[in-house]
């Protein structure tokens, strides 16, 4: 199966997007390992979770929430400081009433 994207595919982040991920950034830095923190800075997961903060939206990930001696960025523990509401893949697959034989 091939995957074909258009630039519709994705949707530029606009100012206030821009200015979360900048917070978002900045809570990284401070609290992670400066490496730790660049690498998740460098794709695309605080983008995302601007992006979902912005639209009030449900961000869907597998990551598990980290505790609090993890030295990397986990997309749940950042959810959780920035009140963006997530939920695992498989609870979005049973809320849609997906099954899979």
């Amino acid at each position: 199966m091939s995957v074909h994207y258009t630039e519709e595919s994705f949707v530029a982040p606009d100012k206030e997007v821009q200015d979360i991920f900048s917070k978002i950034a900045e809570y990284t830095t401070k609290i992670y390992p400066s490496h730790q923190a660049s690498n998740f800075l460098s794709g695309a997961d605080p983008w995302v979770i601007a992006q979902a903060k912005r639209d009030e939206t449900i961000l869907v990930t597998q990551e598990k929430h980290a505790d609090e001696r993890s030295k990397k960025p986990k997309i749940p523990n950042i959810c959780d400081f920035f009140a963006v509401r997530y939920i695992r893949l498989y609870e979005l697959l049973r809320r849609r009433k997906v099954r899979l034989n």
